[in-house]
């Protein structure tokens, strides 16, 4: 619960992340600052992404999120800090209430894969983005075959309890993105970045390390000097990135044309 930001208050838990390493990441990807910028918050849950964009300077933030629940949904986002810099939307993502051309940054965390309507939902992102926007969707699960599909849904804790979970193929996922007028500028695998290497790992620095803790875990020095070289830590990560684990996460970074 703890690792899944459900440990404590909601208050708590946005606390918690926006000090996280996923967040720092995802700022740094969007330029380090999202100061005065508009941000829309798609999927928002209990509003801890929404809580972090507002405290790092967001001029404004809108929650989307339809589930009124206190612990999961707006009632959550209610006790939040920083509410005056955050609006509230109840929609769905294929179909969200605000204008065309609105918001500078589209963010979503571990929804695209609940999509009703993927295509959909994302070309509602494009037509909520300004020319030259930022579409940022992370740890989304991927699943290439029904195999896959199945074999992820039967291990999954949560799934098991609500029945809500997915995972689409990357094709689909790229496609989809592509497909909504969107530039794909990025595509990150399990272990490209800390946002899709958590929990696993807490920090880009674990990341970083990561490589040479496994060559060495096999060669010893031998394996410890390997990964002195950028092209032997590449590989490493393309290696666990390669592994067929039913539902490993993903990332994207895509960008409206200006």
């Amino acid at each position: 619960m703890q690792l899944g930001y459900l440990g404590g208050s909601p208050q708590e838990d946005a606390e918690v992340f926006s000090r996280s390493g996923e967040f720092k990441e995802t700022l740094r990807l969007l330029g380090g600052s999202v100061e005065n910028r508009t941000v829309a918050d798609i999927g928002a849950g209990r509003g801890i992404a929404s809580y972090a964009f507002a405290k790092a300077g967001a001029g404004r933030v809108y929650v989307v999120e339809p589930n009124t629940d206190d612990w999961l949904g707006n009632g959550a986002i209610n006790q939040l800090k920083h509410r005056e810099r955050m609006e509230v939307i109840s929609s769905f993502g294929e179909d969200i209430s605000l204008p065309s051309a609105s918001v500078d940054v589209v963010y979503c965390r571990q929804v695209l894969h609940h999509a009703r309507d993927l295509p959909k939902f994302i070309q509602e992102c494009h037509r909520l983005l300004k020319p030259g926007g930022v579409f940022i969707a992370c740890r989304e699960h991927r699943s290439d075959t029904p195999e896959d599909l199945a074999a992820f849904l039967g291990s999954h804790p949560g799934h098991a309890l609500l029945g809500d979970e997915h995972a689409f193929p990357l094709a689909d996922y790229l496609s989809a993105i592509r497909d909504s007028g969107l530039r794909v500028q990025l595509v990150m695998g399990p272990y490209d970045s800390v946002i899709c290497a958590y929990p696993e790992l807490t920090s880009t620095a674990e990341l970083d390390a990561l490589p040479r803790k496994v060559l060495e875990e096999k060669w010893g020095k031998i394996g410890w000097a390997l990964g002195a070289f950028s092209f032997v830590r590449r590989m490493v990560i393309t290696k666990l990135n390669s592994r067929p684990v039913p539902g490993r996460l993903y990332s994207f970074l895509a960008r409206k044309p200006a």
